[in-house]
């Protein structure tokens, strides 16, 4: 199965390379995307070149070579990750890196599109973020007493959790009452009944 990373414009740490180049070479093939020029940056800081490339490019240049490249409109209500979203929804694998560790806002933003998404996964500064939409399971690591945290961003969400230390009845919305669960039974998953969350796992 061919997986798809996205290289957003956000700066890229040492220990999320090393963690992203751990992920490309545990994967069959992958088709890599950079986001604007922050993203072509980042695909060279990880030795990678971009199969596609899109932006605005008001933070740095296109590719010198690349497949296929697309400038976006500057006047447009998205941002040039969202449209790398729309893309990599024909893989079924999809992760994203170069997301956090410059503004805030676009973090946010960033976190928010890959909600809507509904599907894929993040590599954070210290953490991963994965998307599981309405009717999906999301399967811990096996290990016992692992933590992980659940938000829902859009909206409430009613979640089901299995093999955790806690659950509870009624929505889940983005605030500290789906910090730091942790799980207690080997196999352990959230459920998603209604609605979308993201799974932080450390």
């Amino acid at each position: 199965m061919t997986a798809c990373l996205l290289v957003g414009s956000a700066p890229l740490r040492a220990s999320v390379i090393k963690r992203v180049k751990l992920w490309v070479k545990s994967r069959h093939a992958v088709v890599v995307g950079a986001i604007d020029g922050g993203g072509v940056e980042g695909c060279r800081r990880l030795g990678l070149k971009p199969f596609f490339a899109l932006g605005d490019w008001d933070s740095g240049q296109p590719p010198r070579q690349c497949p296929f490249l697309w400038k976006l409109n500057p006047d447009k209500d998205r941002s040039d990750l969202w449209y790398g979203l729309q893309l990599a929804s024909q893989w079924d694998d999809v992760a994203l890196c170069g997301v956090s560790g410059g503004r805030e806002d676009h973090a946010l933003a960033a976190l928010g599109d890959l909600a809507l998404f509904g599907y894929g996964s993040a590599f954070l500064d210290h953490s991963m973020v994965h998307a599981v939409s309405e009717g999906s399971r999301f399967f811990l690591d096996p290990w016992v007493k692992k933590t992980f945290s659940v938000f829902s961003l859009l909206g409430a969400a009613k979640v089901r959790f299995s093999g955790c230390r806690y659950t509870f009845d009624g929505p889940l919305r983005c605030s500290s009452r789906g910090l730091s669960n942790e799980t207690v039974h080997a196999g352990a998953f959230v459920e998603v009944v209604s609605g979308s969350v993201l799974v932080f796992t450390v």
